[in-house]
C-alpha cells in the first residue's frame, strides 16, 4: 500500500469536524489518530475525500496523520 498525504485538511468545529482534501482518484486516505486507524476513506472519481466522525469529539486538540 503507498502511503497517501491529503493536501488540504480542513476542521469546521470542535465537535463534530468534516475533514476532507484531495489525494488521487481512487486511493484509499487512511487517518489517524494516537497511532489508531480512524477512518479508511475512498478518494472519488476527482480526487476528494471527506470524512466526519459518527460520534462528537471531546473538546480540545487532536492530531491527525
Amino acid at each position: 500500500m503507498v502511503p497517501v498525504f491529503p493536501e488540504l485538511v480542513v476542521y469546521y468545529s470542535t465537535s463534530s469536524p468534516r475533514i476532507s482534501g484531495t489525494a488521487g482518484v481512487g486511493n484509499t486516505v487512511i487517518l489517524f489518530e494516537a497511532g489508531n486507524v480512524l477512518a479508511e476513506i475512498l478518494a472519488g472519481a476527482d480526487g476528494k475525500w471527506s470524512y466526519t466522525p459518527a460520534a462528537p469529539w471531546v473538546e480540545g486538540v487532536h492530531l491527525l496523520k
